[in-house]
């Protein structure tokens, strides 16, 4: 819970940190969720369960800096009302729209094999259509 000295971050803003591994820098990204009073970024710590000044988070490796997800995370999910995919003969609904952290936006089908909920592109389909639409 974010108290009243505390600002909400945007979406789409994560600690970048780095841990030392056999010689090998391994990165760690985690979602900035507030800024305090004086303007520092402050994130949920895994390790404490609980949210901690970016700085202060040691289980993560060193503290770098607070950039923009690139990597595009789901920020949401929209839903698709009435939106289908398509590959070849088979067809379906479309669950719904994540919305990315870096402002795409992507179809979401679920996976028959796995059940996972998926990206349409992980899934080979080839047409998005509104069941309303003349196909």
């Amino acid at each position: 819970m974010i108290n009243a000295g505390m600002t909400p971050a945007q979406p789409g803003l994560v600690a970048r940190y780095g841990r030392k591994v056999d010689g090998k820098v391994w990165p760690t990204l985690l979602p900035v969720l507030a800024f305090d009073r004086d303007g520092n970024p402050m994130v949920f710590d895994p390790e404490r369960r609980r949210l901690e000044l970016a700085d202060r988070v040691t289980s993560q490796g060193k503290f770098h800096e607070v950039t923009p997800d690139l990597i595009g995370r789901r920020v949401s999910i929209i839903p698709a009302d009435g939106w289908c995919w398509a590959r070849g003969q088979d067809t379906g609904p479309l669950v719904g729209w994540a919305l990315m952290s870096t402002g795409a936006v992507k179809p979401m089908v679920v996976d028959p094999e796995t059940n996972a909920v998926v990206d349409a592109s992980q899934m080979g389909v080839t047409s998005i259509y509104h069941r309303a639409s003349a196909w």
